[in-house]
């Protein structure tokens, strides 16, 4: 006990110390000497929270003599890694930095697996007091054993390729001469103790396999001087983009008291274009975009005053109804930056490495107003934030995979979409984008097949669809026309109430206009006869119009005797009065949405307060029947 004691009172000596630096860093206003205190600072507090783990292991396994030796060895590796963070920096990582900060990954697997199983048998023992002893083998086993699992497995998932992904952002105002304009993003490469030449390397031969139009890096490229990375980061140079590199800080190149050489380096040196609270204006002929970077959020933080991030002084200069992306480390930043500009059309950001490895997930989730992935945060701004390519201290990655994205820009994005769902015995589907208003394609299907689009559209909406059937000939070895082989539509609402349900020939139109606003689904299918799968193999051209560029407008001039004034006049008062209804019916559905979310984030806290609950009056219930047992047996 009075071992305990003394162990206690040293971590929390080791405590005050860090809260002392931690005042000490706040107070001081001098970057070099903020830079020398903030590493005692990370060094005190992370040796203390793990000196408390460390001792919970060591305490739970010394009475196993083999794990005992293995929960030593990770324990001393693992505070070694600390140190080996400033210690061994190289242009490519060796086996002295990666062996301990593996173990530093370990030793939280084996501190959350034993709290849990503690857990457990504080929960379980009154129940199954006889197999107690049992249960605590059971225990001292299993742990360390999927803790090594673990550790492997997350650190398999940081050699792997990091996942390519994908997501296409719609920009108003945005010139159709940089419609789909290409922007690979990067961010968190933490260049350092752990990552070196060789993966940068790797990542500008494959950035450049997808042929971009832009590449940025938002930040956290290095963890280390320019002194001591320059040759690893050199290969930077060599990306290949139509518009260029560009580059804005993170906080750990703050960390590395070196930020300036760092933004010197890389737009002298290497060619990349720095935006340190500036912007750079894209221009394809007569089309322009704006790419403007903030400073990191930490620069304030680190004395740095003229680093603080200032959206407003990036931006200016934009020209006017010019579309602005903005780079920002941070997710905060990039709040920062929508409270702080009347316009910013995407905000692209990192940090968070999707939370790394769990459960690292739900403090970085709490903290970050955005997490990971694609934010619509009003109907003309998205946040983007990568999930990162690296990752910083322990090489692991569970349950976040690393990543590096493609980013689309589209002037004309798809406000309506149709999905194409094959339906054949089985049942197997597939979905199609299409355009917004007019959607043109050909298709595959067999005599049995039934393929169905969904097409989500407001009410009072007119919608025409023109098809036409061909029958592959084997003979000839084409598609061909064949009469016999026609078509049956049919159209249901979002209430699934039939529209339309009509059998044509091989060529054919339907028209029919919505009354309920939703998703309307328009099913094909050939009149076969046939029972089973298979047939002949056909050929569908379909054509879809929607809201006004349905109308004949040929015919309704001719109808109606209309001028050629006339007619634009109609048809612009047709457009403005699609566009209402296209409006109206995306306010109602962000209004369901708001709802869904409310109830759904009540619902999540009352379970929440109902599991509290019962978890402590379990509690009570276990303490109380664990004192009667203790009293019965006279250990107290």
């Amino acid at each position: 006990m009075a071992g305990t004691f003394r162990t206690a009172l040293k971590l929390t000596g080791l405590s005050i110390l860090a809260i002392v630096c931690i005042q000490l860093h706040i107070s001081i206003n001098k970057p070099w000497y903020r830079y020398k205190l903030m590493r005692l600072q990370i060094l005190t507090f992370l040796q203390t929270v793990m000196s408390y783990g460390s001792y919970y292991l060591y305490r739970t396994y010394k009475i196993s003599s083999l794990w005992k030796k293995f929960a030593v060895i990770v324990i001393v590796l693992t505070h070694v890694s600390f140190f080996a963070q400033y210690m061994f920096i190289s242009d490519n990582p060796s086996i002295v930095t990666i062996v301990p900060f593996l173990a530093f990954g370990c030793h939280v697997f084996m501190c959350l697996g034993t709290l849990c199983a503690d857990i457990g048998t504080f929960l379980f023992i009154p129940f199954t007091m006889k197999i107690s002893v049992a249960y605590q083998k059971f225990k001292l086993n299993f742990v360390p054993v999927c803790a090594i699992i673990l550790t492997l497995w997350s650190f398999i998932n940081t050699i792997l390729p990091p996942q390519h992904s994908t997501v296409h952002v719609p920009i108003n105002g945005l010139d159709p001469k940089l419609n789909n304009l290409h922007i690979i993003h990067l961010s968190d490469i933490h260049v350092g103790p752990t990552t070196g030449k060789v993966f940068v390397d790797w990542l500008v031969n494959e950035v450049n396999t997808y042929n971009p139009d832009v590449v940025v890096i938002t930040g956290d490229l290095v963890d280390s001087s320019v002194k001591n990375l320059r040759n690893a980061v050199w290969n930077l140079k060599n990306f290949k983009s139509k518009y260029g590199t560009f580059y804005v800080t993170g906080n750990h190149e703050y960390y590395t008291n070196d930020v300036d050489n760092w933004l010197n380096y890389l737009r002298d040196q290497l060619g990349l274009i720095t935006l340190h609270n500036q912007h750079h204006v894209i221009r394809e002929g007569n089309a322009s975009l704006c790419v403007a970077g903030i400073d990191d959020i930490q620069a304030e933080k680190m004395s740095y005053t003229d680093h603080s991030p200032d959206p407003v002084t990036a931006t200016e200069g934009c020209p006017d109804d010019t579309p602005i992306i903005m780079l920002a480390h941070q997710p905060k930043a990039a709040k920062l930056t929508i409270k702080s500009l009347p316009r910013v059309d995407l905000v692209l950001s990192g940090h968070t490495h999707g939370g790394q490895f769990f459960p690292v997930h739900i403090p970085v989730y709490l903290a970050n107003p955005y997490f990971a992935g694609l934010y619509k945060v009003s109907a003309d701004t998205h946040v983007y934030v990568s999930r990162g390519l690296r990752f910083y201290g322990a090489p692991t990655r569970f349950l976040s995979y690393p990543e590096f994205t493609s980013v689309y820009l589209n002037s004309n994005f798809l406000n309506i979409q149709y999905s194409v769902v094959i339906m054949s015995t089985f049942s197997w589907l597939v979905c199609v984008l299409l355009l917004p208003s007019v959607a043109s394609l050909y298709f595959h299907m067999w005599e049995t097949d039934v393929k169905c689009f969904v097409e989500e559209v407001p009410d009072e909406t007119m919608i025409s669809g023109k098809y036409k059937v061909e029958v592959y000939d084997d003979k000839a070895e084409q598609f061909v026309n064949k009469d016999g082989i026609g078509m049956h539509v049919d159209i249901k609402d979002p209430e699934a109430k039939v529209i339309l349900s009509k059998y044509y020939t091989n060529e054919g139109q339907f028209v029919f206009t919505t009354h309920t606003p939703g998703e309307h689904h328009i099913c094909l299918s050939p009149n076969s006869t046939r029972w089973f799968s298979g047939g002949s193999r056909l050929r569908v051209h379909l054509n879809i119009d929607v809201g006004e560029h349905a109308n004949d407008y040929k015919q309704i001039q001719a109808k109606e005797k209309l001028s050629e004034l006339q007619l634009r006049v109609r048809q612009l008062l047709e457009q403005v009065d699609q566009i209402t209804k296209e409006q109206n019916y995306q306010r109602s559905r962000e209004e369901r949405f708001r709802f869904t979310s409310e109830s759904t984030n009540t619902r999540v806290l009352w379970w929440a307060v109902a599991q509290t609950s019962i978890l402590l009056l379990v509690g009570a219930w276990q303490m109380r029947h664990l004192k009667g047992f203790f009293e019965a047996k006279k250990l107290v």
